[in-house]
């Protein structure tokens, strides 16, 4: 079925989920719904006065910078995240007042606004969407109709345009997404178009109905938020591909269930296994999914060592600790506290045993390219240096060979893999290309 611009906004409209408020077409040249903000901050906020709102809101006006777009995001992202930092009077004590509530997602203003024009610096912009959470923008909605010619790829290059033109308007949000009839992509601000990507759950539903009940799906929406972006310094922001969110959500519940202890992740190349793990070991220290505990990612290849390293430090990971030898790595696992490992798995040749049996913390085990693990015939060091631990093994190329068997290793009875994503998956997202060949007759024949 094919839509003109109207028609896909008045679909859209009908597709978002029920907690979202229909407001009429605005135009503004503040980033923010004021009054709803204003309200929203005495609401959630139970003690702050009426005058305390005012002045919060004139400070986060002044955070909406017009250059360093994505180093003004970032710094907004943690506003939203940890809360503004506010001090009524110079005698009194600095204090973070919430601009969302996060562990209630009920006592939030959920606004969809189309049409808004909004007018600052340039002559003006319209977005046929905004999404607002308690009157500040996280989503940019562009439409586009194959009817009249226009594709999702046009409406990509209209997001970066409204970037470029008013940039303090996009300081809050957390990601644009481009829509026509047939497709659904979405990038945060600065990404390039191949870093727009879509959400397809379900390969049998219909690829725009899918994502907008689902991606806009407030709890989804505050979950990506809350646990699920990282920059990698000032140069990208990074926010996660469907197979990321939801193989690490899995996990997560895995782990806050206690049982089984392990799990497989198939995962072809290119889908991102990396940040999926990272993913995993920051919202499970976060939501506390285990009371007390540390997490090992381990890798097959120093060269991979470094590299994941090399993301921790872009990312401004905190509390990670890369095991430069197996004497390191020894006392890196003895140790009483919470936080991330990086190792190959070479370093385990020459560790002792029951390293953490005399600790009061679990140890969650994620291992990358799983099935080489296998092949280097340590897994019998790891298990015994590591007692007990949560295991989760990472792999887009599963071997059952003999003695080798991915599945028998990480996967529990009954349970082939915990999340999949096929290569057939990634053809069809469009990040693997196939590659045919055409046998021809040489010309020594």
């Amino acid at each position: 079925m094919t839509f003109t611009e109207e028609n896909l906004q008045e679909r859209l409209q009908q597709l978002l989920p029920s907690a979202w408020e229909i407001e009429d077409t605005q135009v503004s040249s503040t980033t923010f719904l004021e009054n709803t903000l204003l309200h929203r901050l005495t609401t959630i906020n139970d003690k702050l006065h009426e005058s305390d709102a005012k002045t919060i809101l004139e400070s986060l006006k002044r955070d909406l910078q017009p250059t360093n777009s994505l180093e003004a995001n970032k710094e907004f992202t943690k506003i939203l995240r940890e809360g503004k930092k506010y001090q009524r009077d110079a005698d009194d004590q600095a204090e973070y007042i919430d601009l969302i509530d996060f562990d209630n997602p009920e006592n939030n203003e959920f606004t969809a606004v189309p049409e808004a024009q909004y007018q600052e610096q340039t002559s003006g912009v319209r977005f046929d969407y905004v999404l607002y959470v308690n009157g500040i923008p996280l989503v940019v909605v562009e439409c586009k109709s194959t009817a009249q010619g226009t594709t999702v790829d046009n409406a990509i290059q209209d997001l970066q345009y409204y970037e470029d033109a008013e940039p303090r308007f996009f300081t809050p949000v957390l990601f644009n997404a481009a829509v026509d009839g047939d497709h659904f992509r979405y990038g945060a601000p600065g990404a390039s178009e191949k870093y727009y990507f879509p959400w397809k759950t379900d390969e049998g539903r219909d690829e725009v109905e899918q994502a907008v009940e689902e991606l806009f799906n407030p709890e989804t929406l505050l979950d990506i938020l809350q646990y699920f972006v990282f920059y990698e310094g000032n140069d990208a922001k990074i926010i996660p591909r469907y197979m990321q969110y939801e193989a690490a959500n899995r996990v997560v519940q895995r782990l806050q269930e206690g049982q089984p202890r392990k799990g497989l992740i198939w995962h072809t190349q290119g889908s991102g296994k990396t940040y999926t793990m990272l993913y995993i070991a920051y919202k499970a220290e976060q939501v506390k999914a285990l009371d007390k505990a540390k997490y090992v990612i381990i890798v097959d290849r120093d060269q991979l060592n470094e590299q994941l390293q090399g993301n921790l430090e872009s990312i401004d990971y905190t509390l990670f600790d890369v095991a430069k030898t197996s004497n390191h790595l020894e006392k890196l696992l003895g140790q009483d506290k919470s936080h991330l490992i990086v190792t190959t798995i070479q370093k385990f040749e020459d560790v002792g045993d029951d390293l953490t049996a005399e600790n009061d913390y679990e140890t969650v085990v994620l291992v990358d390219e799983a099935h080489r693990f296998m092949e280097k015939k340590l897994g019998n060091k790891l298990h015994s240096a590591i007692t007990n631990p949560y295991y989760f093994g990472f792999t887009g190329t599963p071997v059952q060979e003999g003695n080798r068997d991915t599945f028998d290793e990480f996967s529990p009875d009954g349970e082939t893999y915990l999340h999949r994503y096929s290569i057939k998956d990634g053809q069809r997202d469009g990040f693997i290309v196939p590659v045919r060949f055409e046998v021809k007759q040489g010309i020594w024949d």
